[in-house]
């Protein structure tokens, strides 16, 4: 693990309690390859359900919106490492 991986732990560990209920959004295309790839993120972890689904107004990009019981701040670390190998992603919330 890298110095701002660690930094970005200990900073959950000492903010967060655990178990944590997060609310994590992303922004991408409004395309069939970044809405299969985003099942795909979801069945890989356990405690996670999509709350929320938005086009934007012109219908070129998608946002989702999720909620996730965090068990740990590995939990967290590891949903925002999978998060960022969605081809496609524009911006994590």
């Amino acid at each position: 693990m890298d110095s701002d991986s660690d930094r970005f732990k200990t900073l959950l560990k000492e903010n967060l309690s655990f178990p944590n209920l997060y609310i994590h959004k992303f922004i991408g295309p409004n395309s069939a390859e970044f809405r299969a790839a985003t099942l795909e993120f979801e069945k890989k972890f356990t405690g996670l359900n999509r709350t929320g689904e938005k086009q934007s107004s012109t219908g070129v990009h998608v946002s989702f919106t999720y909620e996730y019981n965090a068990l740990s701040a590995d939990d967290m670390i590891k949903l925002s490492e999978e998060t960022h190998k969605i081809p496609g992603i524009l911006y994590i919330l």
